[in-house]
Parts: structure tokens; sequence; C-alpha cells
């Protein structure tokens, strides 16, 4: 089994019981994907598609962190239409990210 494929298996069972691990490894790897292209903005098809994930997940994922972020009013992620929206990632909160990485990764 591919790596891919385990980690897509993976993702489909921690959504399914709510791990709160899998929840925390997840919102780290999106701040690291957030920093490594910041600034500009993106879509959040760009953060669906680096992350591996659907929208649902994403949703929940985006409600977990949303005190640490800045997107678009009114976010849908669950729409169709959510290839359009945009998050400026100059204003996710770097300073607050950052620390909370570190702390997480005991750097």
């Amino acid at each position: 089994m591919t790596n891919r494929l385990q980690y897509l298996r993976d993702i489909n069972k921690a959504t399914r019981q709510g791990s709160e691990d899998f929840w925390e490894h997840l919102s780290l790897k999106m701040f690291a994907y957030l920093m490594k292209v910041s600034p500009r903005e993106i879509t959040v098809e760009d953060l669906k598609l680096e992350l591996g994930i659907n929208y649902k997940s994403l949703a929940k994922l985006l409600e977990r962190n949303q005190h640490l972020m800045v997107l678009s009013s009114a976010v849908k992620v669950e729409d169709r239409e959510a290839k359009d929206i945009y998050i400026n990632v100059t204003e996710c909160g770097h300073k607050v990210m950052m620390s909370e990485m570190y702390k997480k990764l005991d750097l």
C-alpha cells in the first residue's frame, strides 16, 4: 500500500472517530503550509489539495482553528464554490501560529 493511500485511509478513519491527535497533526500541517506560501493569497481549494482532505474535513479543520486565521467573510467551505474563497496568508496571525507550532513541536 502506498503512503498516500494509507494517509487517506487514516484521514477517513480519524475524521469518523474525531481523533484529537489527528486534528492536531492536520492543524500543524496546515499552518506549516500557510507559512511556506506566505505572503500571498491562496484558495481554499489549494489548501484542500495540499492537505489531501475533502471539503467537510477542511470545514471542520478551519472551524477548529478559526481563532488563528482571517478568512474571507461568510466562508462556507462545503460549497462547491469554495475554490473561489481566498485565505489571505499574511493575515493569519503568524506570531500566534509560530508560538503554537513551536510549543507543539517542542522547539
